[in-house]
């Protein structure tokens, strides 16, 4: 039986920002912009997609000017996934290989990728010696907690443990090596010469689940999975890496993971660091959380989830801006980004970073203030809004 499933994104602008235009779908395929127009997307014969959403405000609301543009959707692509006769739970995915596997095998016994020194299999105990306590601690899709380190979000990244060892790494800065070579800033084509074709699928429990993606590229290496980031609006480079024992992964729940507070709770920190250390990476100054436009990103994040929409807008009509007017935040500027459906805050923040529009946002220099509020629905899809704004 076909499913759907998947990751969204989709546009939204307002007055002041530099608004997308129809010159901008030039480059965009036909299909893609009729379903990014009717942001419908339905089964094929013997075939469902997923489309990776990502929704973005892009807006400067100045104070006595409220001038909106119409709403942009783009749905950033497709990619065809086939159910076999095994039942995913809660319909989830189960994709098609397409032959692309490839194994990497470990070199001269040195760690085929590490993360600030650490590496997969690390003794949890020689890490804390190494680093000390992180500053922060959540929870991941994957079971265990994210430690997370950096300095005022400089050489960020994150360890993840299981059993006392180190089973899961993340960074989207300059502090990794590879034993071919691959770092930050990497091409695409120079990763794939070093490892050859990425994996098309990841088998757990029986099921396939998809990891081709122009985003990124997944391998296997060595008894872990290592996933290479891309940044497609700056040539395909590298712009992001992630390690996880081939274990973690198969122990994980189907596609999102067992939902729960602590897991929303989680993400939310999570894609505030996330944001925080891109803008240090690209010389920007971090944001500063805010409690009170968190509360209105969460609120917004809760009704998409429980009323099963995906828009700026709420089902009442209101903008971002009228919920964080009537919020009573005062504000001079202010933004918003949503996303919903990829599979952690990591895999949204790098899909919203891939969209001109979100990209925009984040790297805004004249953001002060973030407030970020995830919630999870009844079928583990966790829903994303980001609120910025300028006193």
């Amino acid at each position: 039986m076909n499913k759907l499933f998947g990751a969204s994104v989709a546009l939204f602008f307002l007055f002041n920002m530099t608004p997308f235009s129809e010159n901008d779908l030039s480059n965009m395929k036909l299909t893609e912009y009729a379903a990014a127009v009717d942001n419908i997307i339905g089964p094929q014969t013997e075939a469902a997609t997923t489309n990776n959403r990502v929704d973005g405000v892009g807006e400067v609301n100045e104070k006595k000017e409220n001038i909106l543009n119409e709403d942009k959707v783009i749905d950033k692509g497709t990619t065809e996934v086939q159910q076999d006769k095994n039942k995913i739970d809660n319909g989830k995915v189960n994709t098609v290989s397409s032959n692309k596997d490839m194994k990497v095998e470990k070199q001269d016994n040195k760690p085929l990728v590490t993360i600030h020194s650490i590496f997969i299999g690390e003794n949890k105990e020689s890490v804390l010696q190494k680093l000390g306590d992180p500053i922060r601690k959540s929870s991941n899709d994957y079971g265990i907690e994210w430690n997370t380190y950096h300095q005022n979000y400089g050489h960020f990244f994150m360890v993840g443990y299981q059993d006392e060892k180190v089973a899961a790494l993340y960074t989207n800065q300059d502090v990794f090596k590879t034993t071919k070579g691959i770092k930050l800033g990497s091409t695409v084509d120079e990763v794939r010469e070093a490892y050859g074709s990425p994996l098309g699928t990841i088998q757990k429990n029986g099921s396939n689940y998809s990891v081709e993606d122009e985003e990124y590229d997944t391998y296997e290496l060595d008894g872990y999975y290592v996933t290479f980031f891309y940044d497609n609006l700056d040539g395909q480079k590298v712009t992001a890496v992630q390690v996880i024992t081939k274990r973690a992964e198969a122990e994980k729940e189907g596609y999102y993971g067992n939902p729960s507070q602590m897991l929303e709770e989680g993400f939310k920190w999570q894609m505030f660091d996330l944001i925080n250390a891109t803008r240090v990476k690209h010389g920007l100054l971090p944001l500063v959380w805010n409690d009170q436009i968190a509360k209105t990103a969460q609120h917004h994040s809760l009704d998409m989830a429980d009323n099963d929409y995906f828009s700026h807008k709420n089902q009442n009509g209101k903008t971002p801006f009228d919920r964080i007017t009537e919020d009573d935040i005062d504000y001079s500027v202010a933004g918003e980004n949503i996303a919903m459906g990829q599979q952690n805050s990591i895999f949204a923040h790098e899909a919203l970073m891939n969209s001109k529009s979100h990209r925009t946002n984040i790297l805004d220099q004249r953001w002060s203030y973030l407030g970020v509020g995830v919630s999870i629905n009844n079928e583990g899809v966790p829903y994303f809004t980001e609120n910025y704004f300028t006193l």
